[in-house]
């Protein structure tokens, strides 16, 4: 199997019927050879983003499975076997060239987040006295897999510095106690994208 030429291949025929980026890589898992990967722009099936494409929303806006049924019809058409790739799992690869909109709500975002933390109180807790500086770690693509997220979304991984060594904060911060709070005050002060989700880790 010539994995470039498959992929040159793949990538004409996906790009002009659903306008997404497929290709092949060697599997690191399992007994295949081959995983399938798509490389994600957000900000193409993020409805508020002025890029948002409906096209490229109603690709990824189905279960993986029906995904995957289309990728495989795709290689039977282009006459490549299935053979060798693993066929129950996407690898869903974020572009690093994030677009404007999320630069601009990210950093509205983080800076609401640490005014929060700054200056109220949660649960009795002086919340200044324990946690600052909380920034994005990394940032994860998902399309829906039949659980209760029903649309393709991202997920900012965020981080923190505590002042408490011995404690750890992040299930505090990831329990409603604090989530609440937290976005009613969000809520009031920028425009949430709900296709934007975010875990503290």
């Amino acid at each position: 199997m010539d994995i470039h030429k498959i992929n040159i291949m793949v990538d004409l025929f996906m790009k002009r019927l659903y306008d997404v980026d497929v290709y092949l890589s060697e599997s690191k898992y399992g007994d295949e050879q081959y995983r399938i990967n798509i490389l994600v722009f957000p900000s193409k099936f993020l409805k508020g983003s002025p890029e948002f494409s409906e096209k490229y929303y109603n690709f990824f806006n189905r279960k993986e499975s029906e995904i995957l049924d289309d990728i495989f019809k795709a290689f039977k058409y282009l006459g490549i076997s299935r053979k060798g790739i693993e066929s129950d799992s996407i690898y869903t690869i974020l572009s690093s060239d994030i677009p404007d909109y999320l630069k601009k709500y990210n950093k509205e975002f983080i800076s609401n987040i640490n005014e929060f933390i700054k200056n109220e109180e949660v649960a009795n807790i002086k919340l200044s006295e324990h946690i600052s500086n909380v920034k994005i770690n990394r940032i994860e693509s998902f399309v829906p897999d039949g659980s209760s997220y029903t649309e393709p979304y991202i997920d900012l991984r965020l981080s923190i510095d505590s002042a408490n060594k011995n404690l750890d904060p992040y299930s505090f911060l990831n329990d409603d106690i604090f989530r609440k709070p937290l976005m009613d005050y969000l809520n009031k002060r920028m425009n949430l994208d709900p296709q934007i989700d975010f875990w503290f880790e």
